[in-house]
């Protein structure tokens, strides 16, 4: 018996992934048209389909994380497939039929409040997922971030919280690696520590004459993170190209 979840989502990106996830830990392949799985070796030694379900949630949740960040697209996870040993497949539906690891929005940068543009726009947008997925099983801080971008729609308390992870982890190199100006932390950090605390004048700041517009919060941050995940990739030896900011 083998078992595999449904994975849902654009096909163009699904394809993407499909060439991009091929390791025996997590594969995405198209075993019919349009219809895209995941297979994993963690799978094999499960042996109903509750646990298959959660063991996939904890995958596809890395995945979605990593994915919104790359590609901007909505990724979600659908039934769990139980195929028997003559190849009969059986649909499972949990959650309605549907999980709610699920992106809601599109994601796009923008610099300052100038047009918006997708990440990655000039490499394959799929190739980072892989990589960014398997640093999360190495990283408790990388894992944390993926998780917590997967979770739902974003809010300026989460950006705020996902810009300390980084911030935390490699300090100034934000600014020095200049994947953000000071100016933009600055005032992105004025505008969303309300949203963290509840009330203002907090540690000294205030809030800014003209607080800054939630997506392009959520662009600089997006941004910032898709940097810090590319330098550790590299750190590992990947061969992924420099993100344009």
């Amino acid at each position: 018996m083998e078992w595999l979840v449904e994975v849902v989502g654009d096909d163009s990106v699904l394809r993407r992934l499909c060439e991009a996830c091929v390791s025996p830990e997590v594969t995405i392949c198209e075993v019919e048209e349009d219809c895209f799985v995941l297979k994993s070796t963690d799978f094999k030694a499960l042996e109903n389909v509750v646990t298959v379900y959660n063991k996939a949630c904890e995958i596809v949740e890395l995945i979605v994380g990593a994915t919104r960040i790359a590609t901007g697209s909505k990724i979600g996870m659908g039934h769990v497939i139980e195929v028997d040993e003559e190849g009969k497949k059986r649909r499972h539906t949990l959650c309605s039929g549907e999980s709610q690891i699920q992106i809601d929005l599109e994601m796009t940068m923008t610099i300052g409040d100038g047009p918006a543009f997708k990440i990655f726009n000039s490499i394959d947008q799929a190739a980072s997922v892989p990589v960014w997925c398997a640093m999360a099983k190495k990283n408790e801080r990388v894992e944390k971030v993926l998780r917590l971008i997967s979770e739902g729609s974003l809010d300026f308390n989460k950006l705020n919280i996902l810009f300390e992870e980084v911030q935390g982890d490699v300090g100034s190199k934000i600014t020095d690696a200049k994947w953000a100006t000071e100016t933009e932390i600055e005032h992105f950090t004025r505008t969303a520590q309300p949203y963290r605390h509840g009330k203002s004048g907090l540690g000294g700041w205030t809030p800014p004459k003209h607080p800054l517009k939630f997506e392009s919060a959520k662009s600089l941050v997006m941004r910032i993170i898709a940097n810090w995940l590319k330098s550790k990739a590299d750190e590992e030896g990947s061969t992924l190209e420099n993100i344009e900011a």
